[in-house]
């Protein structure tokens, strides 16, 4: 019998975001497999076991103002915290050298002033890094919106006010070149995409690069009675329910809210559509709407747990994820394995999670009027397919999303890490 390891994730937060989300949830299988796993985050949400954050009132006070002082040289470059990070803030790890070296640290998103660039090029032991957003191989862009210049050595960085060959950006690249020469890193992309990107990029083109999805228990997320789930949430019975969901739904450009109104301005021109459809929403902020083209608004902000989140999409008879740039979303992984069917556009991970007309749509980008007829036809019953949609959702987060399945892959790649030791590119 395998030993079991000792394995320290790091994440910033142990529940905001889909990162953080994902990270704990990957702490959760790796223990149910009988390993080591501790999470280390700077903000701590939940209380649990396995979770270290800052320990204290003068180390939580001067966590929650790290993200601000971290991003000081990003608003001094005209420059939005929010998508571009330039992690300069140095730290150090007590908590974790206190536990002890690890067999593996395996990072996730280390952005708001938890880690350092130069903090992560100091780690000495085997290093794994999720790539949940495209931050670590570029200047310092969570998404580049399409740039691509991390291919290049970033510079003249479009979401930067003081942009030119040697702005924020390129500094922020050089340096992550130079100070993580000597890491010994492996690379995990969710998505086929991200993995293409990585491999594209200055930073991470010589570096192992390998695809894992992001697990979920899939006895929490699961097809409940939908009649109960709607009469609990307080939505109408009567209506075919479209959901959105994301962090900022309504602030952030990326996820296609704006062009989810388009499709649904499509859809409620037809005839019959404003009497039979409705929105639901929930997120951070979501905007508060009481009708969009003419379709009732229900708004449910942020939800807490995965109970509450696992009814909500229950309820729902279809889930929109129109985003412009994606890599593997928990939120359409989280509704196919209630066996809820998605539309998206065709771009990024979407095509890892969707197949088209098998449990959703997947439009051309950023065809509105496609990303309609995509809603509409999942929600068409006609010779059953809605639920027949439902069924092969649900299989699918079976086959390809569950958690002990995705975390055991996780294991056989630190074990094969450990036991064929590699040169650091």
């Amino acid at each position: 019998m395998e030993a079991a390891l000792r394995l320290t994730l790091a994440s910033a937060h142990d529940r905001t975001g889909g990162a953080a989300v994902a990270a704990s949830r990957l702490r959760d299988g790796l223990r149910g497999l009988g390993h080591d796993a501790r999470l280390f985050v700077q903000t701590q949400s939940l209380p649990h076991p396995a979770t270290v954050g800052p320990e204290g009132a003068a180390q939580r006070s001067f966590s929650r103002v790290r993200s601000g002082l971290d991003s000081l040289p990003v608003r001094r470059a005209g420059g939005s915290p929010e998508k571009f990070s330039a992690s300069w803030l140095p730290r150090r790890w007590p908590t974790m050298a206190a536990a002890g070296t690890p067999d593996i640290t395996h990072l996730h998103w280390t952005n708001a002033g938890f880690l350092s660039v130069a903090d992560v090029g100091a780690l000495r032991m085997p290093v794994v890094w999720t790539l949940h957003d495209m931050w670590a191989f570029t200047g310092g862009c969570q998404y580049d919106e399409g740039c691509g210049r991390h291919t290049q050595g970033c510079g003249n960085c479009p979401l930067l006010q003081q942009r030119g060959p040697g702005d924020l950006s390129a500094r922020r690249h050089a340096a992550k070149q130079r100070q993580w020469q000597g890491l010994d890193l492996t690379v995990i992309a969710p998505s086929r995409w991200m993995a293409a990107e990585a491999r594209r990029s200055r930073l991470f083109a010589s570096r192992r690069i390998e695809v894992l999805a992001n697990g979920l228990d899939l006895q929490r997320y699961k097809p409940l009675d939908r009649a109960f789930a709607r009469h609990a949430l307080g939505l109408p019975a009567d209506r075919r329910l479209v959901l959105f969901g994301a962090l900022n739904p309504g602030s952030d450009r990326r996820k296609g809210y704006d062009l989810l109104q388009e499709a649904l301005a499509r859809l409620a021109a037809q005839p019959g559509q404003q009497d039979s459809l409705a929105l639901v929403v929930f997120g951070s902020n979501p905007p508060r709407q009481e009708t969009l083209h003419g379709l009732p608004a229900y708004h449910f902000g942020h939800l807490h747990d995965d109970v509450a989140l696992a009814l909500l999409y229950a309820a729902c008879d279809v889930f929109v994820a129109p985003s412009r740039q994606e890599n593997l979303p928990n939120t359409v992984a989280e509704a196919l394995a209630c066996g809820v069917p998605c539309v998206a556009f065709d771009i990024g991970g979407m095509p890892d999670l969707i197949a088209h007309q098998q449990h959703g749509w997947l439009a051309r980008p950023f065809d509105t009027a496609d990303l309609a007829a995509g809603i509409a036809w999942c929600l068409d019953e006609t010779a059953g397919r809605w639920h027949a949609l439902c069924e092969r959702a649900r299989r699918h987060a079976e086959d390809q999303l569950e958690l002990g399945r995705q975390a055991q892959r996780h294991v056989d790649l630190y074990r094969q890490l450990l036991t064929a030791p590699r040169s650091p590119a």
